[in-house]
């Protein structure tokens, strides 16, 4: 079993203090895990209007927190919007965006 030193993982400590290691990191985006959201999840939003971020949480206990500054919430909202139109369209059951 290998050994990797601590300083050569991405990490960061949380609000709570847990820390959080990501698996990927490049070009601004980092990956912490995969998540896949099934119908009637507990959703809600918490906004710093100060820094301009939004935080999106998701499940009972908050399982997932999606960290937004305004600029990359634009971006999901609109990738969003651009899906949903796709999920309308008849065609091909794929389609890359």
């Amino acid at each position: 079993m290998a050994t990797i030193p601590v300083s050569s993982i991405n990490h960061r400590i949380d609000r709570q203090g847990a820390w959080i290691i990501s698996l990927y990191r490049r070009t601004g985006v980092s990956v912490e895990s995969y998540v896949e959201m099934a119908r009637g999840v507990a959703v809600r939003c918490e906004v710093d209007r100060l820094n301009e971020q939004a935080s999106l949480a998701f499940g009972s206990s908050e399982s997932f927190v999606l960290s937004l500054d305004r600029d990359a919430l634009e971006q999901l909202v609109s990738l969003g919007s651009r899906a949903i139109v796709e999920l309308d369209v008849e065609g091909e059951p794929l389609t890359v965006m």
